[in-house]
């Protein structure tokens, strides 16, 4: 008598088997060479040239939270943490278009948050935080400064010249927003 195993199909069985679960697993191990004496090793060097045959690419969806704070103003849009989509594509051809990530203005920011049904006053609570990052992180570079040109020997118990804040007391939320995504497809 023979017997079959049934499994469910999972979202790694929907993928080509040639692509690799996120951008950044690498098997570093498989690479590496060990307990070889350097005298039995044949090493030729050629030139500095690396040539890619395919391309990868991944798809985020957009999210609050989802980048770095915005070097002006407007709180922090950016790519969600997991992808949604995977292509790969043929990359023999040579391209030599450089291209380089769009930025969003604060008003589009705003937009973005608008469109995707964000309340105001949420809009406004995010605006306010990013305010304070901002101010943090400049009070803080201006104690690094004043520290590192030896400003601060003469008034170290001085609370007002170290700054207030810590890296634990702005963990950001990562917030994923469906209709943000909507907007740019």
């Amino acid at each position: 008598m023979l017997s079959t195993c049934m499994t469910t199909p999972t979202k790694h069985d929907a993928l080509p088997r040639h692509l690799p679960d996120s951008p950044v697993t690498v098997d570093c191990d498989s690479l590496v060479v060990h307990d070889i004496p350097s005298m039995e090793l044949d090493v030729r060097v050629h030139g500095g040239a690396v040539q890619f045959t395919t391309a990868t690419t991944f798809t985020f969806p957009l999210t609050y939270g989802g980048s770095a704070l915005p070097k002006d103003s407007g709180p922090p849009i950016g790519m969600a943490m997991n992808h949604v989509t995977v292509q790969v594509a043929d990359a023999t051809t040579p391209k030599r278009r450089r291209s380089r990530v769009r930025k969003f203005s604060h008003l589009e920011r705003i937009e973005l948050l608008k469109a995707a049904e964000i309340t105001p006053r949420h809009i406004a609570a995010y605006c306010a935080e990013a305010v304070e990052i901002r101010a943090s992180r400049a009070k803080t570079l201006r104690y690094l400064k004043r520290r590192m040109s030896g400003d601060l020997e003469d008034c170290e118990d001085d609370d007002s010249v170290e700054p207030t804040t810590t890296l634990v007391e702005h963990k950001r939320r990562r917030m994923y927003i469906p209709a943000l995504s909507e907007l740019l497809d």
